[in-house]
């Protein structure tokens, strides 16, 4: 065989093939066709005699290559195709890996993510207590100033926490009995590969990932498991934000109930006159602030899902399905109909591929300028949350709310002398200026986006979402 013979771009789905094959022979179940033994030998003995009368025509170094690849090629669509029928079916069924894939990792499973969500909350602030961490040998901290483990024990410990989490968030949701073969993974911080996954845990970076093996190795290779689980990093960050700008509300309104009643109680009997000297600018400016980026992470996680995942989702449902009739999605049935009679397994791998990169461009992933900006209105978002979480939890926000009826000399003294009381304040006009800007600048990069990711993605309805009534277009702030 001439060394020269160039097959690389086959090397893996040979591979793939190959232990497939051996897989199946293992289990002594499903035996190998004599026909298809019979077949490819036939090919292999064409080849060899190709070989042999190579020196009585052309070069073997131009012509032996070409022989080569198409009966590799030929092996490999047959073989394939064999195991497609034989082994992707029933409880290995493709649309049944699909279906999971979709409910997982792009968190179709709604209520499980919301669960995971606030189990994630809560063990974060108890692996941060005091209390819990006293006699823990504290870890040094890395270079960004958070608290990540430094030791694989640690890493480890760490782990099986947050797989126990995984699994209890499931229970007496739909996601109970279907996360067999998902795990967590502590990276190291943010990387190229999963840039959000520092977004769900401040202190730590999990990225969700699949078991891969024999069969659904068959058509996800470890390139195709980084994708799901880079969207699963950053569809679980938009839920997360979702989530805790809809705990603030509950959080500020509850800490701030009784100062209010005491308020009014006062008014109506002492007839007071009530000091608005920067209160009442404090309360709107919060309330403000959350509403509008409660606006955008809504509408923008409503669209990643409406518009862009469930579509990609019925179109693949729709190839990769022989009896049409069970799609009932209206967008699937305007697509032209044909007769499907076979499933051919590399027309599937085709299919998946396609819908992977449709799901990254409608999610703005192709790009790296968006995926920073994107990072920044999340992390934007997240840092105005924990700013009046902690606020509150020091009585600074109830004391914004606070209304006096009358002030004393000491009242007066320590407003002038505490130069400290509005420092929050000053942060949350930082953190508004911030969102602004991030928020204009994905206007600007989403609205320039190929034509190819403005069709995936939909973008012109997701801008004409987001800038409903002039809301971000001409602020009114």
């Amino acid at each position: 065989m001439p060394s020269t013979a160039a097959i690389n771009r086959h090397d893996e789905d040979v591979l793939l093939t190959s232990s497939s094959v051996r897989a199946v022979t293992q289990t002594k179940k499903i035996p190998i066709p004599e026909s298809m033994r019979k077949e490819h030998l036939g090919l292999l003995l064409k080849l060899h005699s190709s070989c042999l009368s190579q020196h009585q025509s052309s070069s073997p170094w131009i012509s032996y290559p070409q022989i080569l690849e198409d009966v590799v090629s030929q092996v490999r669509r047959s073989t394939s195709d064999w195991l497609f029928s034989q082994v992707l079916i029933g409880d290995h069924g493709i649309h049944r890996y699909l279906s999971s894939f979709r409910h997982i990792f792009l968190l179709s499973f709604g209520e499980w993510a919301s669960n995971f969500i606030q189990e994630c909350s809560a063990w974060g602030k108890r692996s941060m207590s005091p209390a819990i961490n006293q006699n823990r040998k504290k870890p040094a901290p890395s270079t960004d100033g958070s608290m990540r483990p430094t030791n694989k024990a640690a890493v480890i410990f760490r782990q099986q926490e947050l797989n126990a989490l995984l699994i209890k968030s499931s229970l007496n949701t739909e996601a109970e009995d279907q996360l067999l073969g998902y795990s967590l993974l502590v990276e190291d911080g943010p990387t190229k590969e999963y840039p959000f996954s520092d977004i769900l845990l401040r202190n730590l970076s999990i990225v969700l990932t699949f078991r891969l093996e024999w069969p659904v190795d068959l058509f996800i290779n470890e390139a195709r498991l980084i994708t799901y689980s880079n969207l699963w990093t950053f569809l679980i960050s938009i839920k997360k934000t979702q989530a805790s700008l809809n705990n603030l509300w509950k959080t500020l309104r509850s800490n701030g109930h009784q100062e209010e009643a005491l308020g009014t109680y006062s008014i109506s009997n002492k007839g007071a006159q009530f000091s608005d000297d920067g209160d009442g600018y404090q309360e709107r400016l919060v309330w403000r602030l959350r509403s509008i980026m409660l606006f955008w992470i809504d509408n923008f996680w409503n669209h990643l899902q409406a518009h862009v995942i469930s579509f990609h989702y019925d179109q693949l449902i729709y190839t990769t399905t022989l009896d049409e009739t069970t799609t009932t999605s209206s967008s699937i049935k305007r697509l032209s109909r044909q007769s499907k009679v076979k499933l051919d397994f590399e027309e599937i791998q085709k299919a998946h591929d396609v819908f992977l990169k449709n799901i990254q461009q409608g999610c703005l992933m192709t790009s790296e300028e968006c995926i920073h900006v994107m990072h920044d209105i999340l992390q934007t978002c997240t840092d105005f949350c924990e700013l009046m979480e902690k606020m509150s939890e020091e009585g600074e926000w109830r004391k914004s709310k606070r209304r006096r009826i009358r002030k004393t000399a000491a009242d007066i003294v320590d407003e002038w002398t505490r130069n400290d009381s509005t420092s929050w304040l000053n942060e949350v006009e930082r953190i508004q200026e911030r969102f602004t800007k991030c928020t204009e600048t994905f206007f600007g990069l989403a609205s320039f986006q190929p034509p190819d990711v403005k069709l995936n993605g939909k973008i012109d309805i997701l801008l004409m979402q987001l800038d409903y009534n002039k809301w971000f277009s001409k602020p009114s702030y």
